[in-house]
């Protein structure tokens, strides 16, 4: 029964763990999979850059959704209309695919992390509904 996985989330691949606001993308390329009830309506996404601005393509459910310019270090409110893309039943599959400029901040001498940062996501609402993130 899907019902008792209603509108998870799974950071399936290019993320690292989650931090007290939300997480950084690993790499260039990353895939979000949202377990939902109801996989149309409108889709949202809070989005912020590290240090230089990125070039992000958006796929959903495998439709290219274009591209986004993710320019703010505060989060940033990325939407979609899910309407006319292949429905994945109960499952809804975001692909980024990050044009880079990722900087470590180890080099501009913020802290000893050595990831190098790029992309980060803080929030997912679904058809008004927060899935991920805080209210």
């Amino acid at each position: 029964d899907i019902s008792k996985y209603m509108q998870k989330v799974a950071f399936s691949r290019g993320w690292y763990g989650d931090e007290p606001w939300g997480r950084w993308a690993e790499g260039k390329n990353q895939e979000i999979t949202i377990f939902a009830k109801d996989s149309s309506g409108i889709l949202s996404l809070w989005l912020h850059r590290f240090q230089k601005p990125i070039e992000v393509g958006i796929d959903i459910n495998d439709k290219n959704m274009g591209h986004i310019l993710v320019d703010s270090s505060t989060p940033e409110k990325f939407t979609f209309n899910l309407a006319g893309i292949e429905n994945g039943g109960d499952i809804i599959r975001i692909k980024f695919r990050d044009k880079g400029n990722l900087v470590t901040p180890k080099e501009i001498n913020i802290n000893q992390d050595t990831r190098p940062l790029g992309l980060a996501i803080t929030k997912i609402v679904l058809n008004n509904q927060v899935i991920y993130g805080k209210q």
